[in-house]
């Protein structure tokens, strides 16, 4: 899912949600704000595609692994450690 993605993107690189604002903005000129990002994160919002391939430049990871709703392994691993991944 794209906003448990994101999240695990953003904290990879250690980017608080205004740090990674205020880089999207810096690189592209954008209006991006940390709560647009944020209601990305809680699946409130979803972004447009060239704001996608954006967080995907800035990340470091693939659009597909933004917009894949299944979870590789290498990522997988990362949410576990980051207390993100889902309890049933």
């Amino acid at each position: 899912m794209f906003s448990e993605n994101l999240k695990i993107a953003r904290k990879r690189k250690d980017y608080t949600l205004e740090q990674l604002a205020n880089e999207y903005n810096k690189r592209f000129g954008g209006g991006l704000s940390k709560g647009t990002l944020s209601k990305y994160e809680n699946g409130k919002q979803e972004p447009m595609i060239t704001v996608v391939i954006n967080l995907a430049e800035i990340l470091d990871v693939s659009i597909d692994f933004l917009t894949n709703s299944t979870l590789d392994n290498t990522y997988k691993l990362v949410s576990d450690e980051l207390g993100l991944s889902q309890k049933s």
